[in-house]
């Protein structure tokens, strides 16, 4: 019996040691897939990061092309203006010489076909 008593301890103590080797390779597995997905997180917030600072980098870029385009539009409005008031009298001027010096006569194609109707 004692012989018996002696094998179940033996077997019991193998058993203790087989399920604290699955615990610890349990424990060493998960704590491996730990370390693994803080890396890829690691990875993927840093392409987010770069792939962020691209985005705003451009649109900094885009934004001073704006702001040169915005001044020359201020530039060339500011000249409409100038060459407006610098030239309204002329065409003014121009516009009414001709208003004014239309030319009543009758052109003598015109006179030569009512004269033909009667």
């Amino acid at each position: 019996m004692e012989g018996s008593v002696k094998s179940l301890i033996e077997a019991e103590v193998r058993a203790r040691q087989i399920v604290t080797d699955a615990k610890n390779a349990k424990d060493g597995q998960a704590q491996e897939a730990e370390t693994e997905a803080g890396t890829i997180n690691t990875k993927h917030r840093q392409e987010l990061q770069e792939a962020y600072a691209a985005e705003i980098e451009k649109k900094e870029q885009e934004k001073e092309g704006l702001v040169v385009l915005e001044s020359r539009v201020a530039e060339d409005i500011e000249s409409t203006k100038q060459l407006y008031e610098k030239n309204k009298d002329a065409v003014v001027d121009m516009l009414m010489k001709h208003i004014c010096n239309i030319d009543l006569e009758v052109p003598k194609v015109v006179k030569q076909e009512f004269t033909r109707e009667e």
